[in-house]
């Protein structure tokens, strides 16, 4: 939401494609990177006056339904054009974060990721736009090496551990946990521990990341030794095995009763 509000001549648009995406592929007339394209356009369009002013015209000079007809799957350079977002000679930036294309169906991932390589946007936008893309690796190692090779990629996990370590650190302090450790104490070692093996057992993922920290908080504020802290540390992070535990905490003595019956 923060990244929607206007920053000099510089704007962000996203869309997240949820789950329920992959049912577009069996629904009549259910595109969802077209309809993405579209509501990124909406969302320049609020705060954008020149694509706002562009946008308006396009839609009153357009044949009824022409938005509508150019959402096919296979035609998104010509709805790129009619939504008239980096115009050449605007002085503006624009970037558009596509998050969550594992969940869109094959046909569509390689329609989206084809267009964000066209020729066609990089020399029809000179380079006012710029795309950030989320994905599975597979989904990017099939494209040509020449293709891939020319976009800046970051491996979740391999890249991404700094800014866990400040997810961490700044959990630690809400929390009032290991702050002003002493030096060579325990309570600085396990602090040191838990920036250097949580980022490496999650493997990239915040929703790991999440479980084993909820964890640590739960361990230090039991006040648990360091070598139970030290052995949930080296063992491996399985969200779904978390998941389980804080469910059996939650459970009251008389639920796990009538489980076990």
């Amino acid at each position: 939401k923060r990244l929607e509000e206007p920053n000099g001549r510089i704007y962000v648009a996203h869309c997240f494609f949820p789950t329920s995406a992959k049912k577009a592929e069996d629904e009549k007339n259910m595109n969802p990177v077209p309809s993405a394209l579209k509501y990124m356009a909406f969302q320049i369009a609020r705060i954008d006056a020149t694509v706002r002013n562009a946008l308006g015209k396009a839609c009153d000079t357009a044949s009824p339904g022409a938005f509508r007809h150019s959402a096919r799957p296979d035609n998104l350079e010509a709805l790129w054009s009619d939504l008239k977002v980096g115009t050449p000679g605007s002085s503006a930036i624009y970037y558009l974060v596509f998050d969550g294309l594992e969940n869109l169906p094959d046909a569509q991932v390689k329609t989206l990721l084809e267009f964000i390589f066209s020729s066609k946007l990089a020399s029809g936008t000179a380079g006012h736009v710029r795309i950030l893309a989320s994905g599975t690796d597979d989904q990017f190692t099939k494209l040509p090496g020449n293709i891939i090779d020319s976009a800046l990629r970051i491996r979740m996990d391999k890249h991404n551990e700094p800014d866990m370590r400040l997810f961490i650190e700044d959990k630690l302090a809400r929390g009032g946990m290991l702050q002003n450790a002493r030096p060579g104490s325990e309570q600085q070692r396990a602090r040191e521990k838990i920036l250097l093996k949580l980022p490496q057992n999650v493997q990239g993922s915040y929703s790991h990341l999440k479980f084993g920290l909820d964890d640590v908080m739960r361990l230090l504020s039991m006040r648990s030794a360091v070598h139970e802290l030290d052995q949930m540390l080296d063992q491996s992070m399985n969200s779904h095995e978390a998941a389980i535990r804080n469910l059996q905490r939650s459970l009251s003595g008389n639920e796990i009763s009538e489980l076990n019956e």
